[in-house]
């Protein structure tokens, strides 16, 4: 996950989707919003598009949080630690 803010202030992002044994791909978030140490943010798959929407809580340079997809036809967690340059 990349996330950066642009000239006028809002977040945005991409995401690297490793789904099972298929090759792994990278999609631009549709909404990405930061509030304090909350992050909420939703894309579409490729082809049929279904959508997934992801929350998480910052601790640190870690993120952890649940995802969903589908409305609840798939639900998950996942963890994401800030690498930096």
């Amino acid at each position: 996950m990349q996330i950066t803010r642009n000239a006028d202030g809002k977040y945005e992002g991409t995401i690297t989707v490793i789904p099972g044994e298929e090759a792994r791909y990278n999609i631009k978030f549709k909404t990405l919003t930061l509030d304090g140490n909350k992050l909420k943010a939703a894309y579409n798959e490729p082809g049929e598009g279904t959508p997934i929407s992801m929350e998480g809580t910052l601790t640190g340079t870690t993120v952890k949080g649940t995802y969903d997809a589908n409305g609840g036809e798939a639900t998950g967690t996942w963890t994401m630690t800030q690498q930096l340059k």
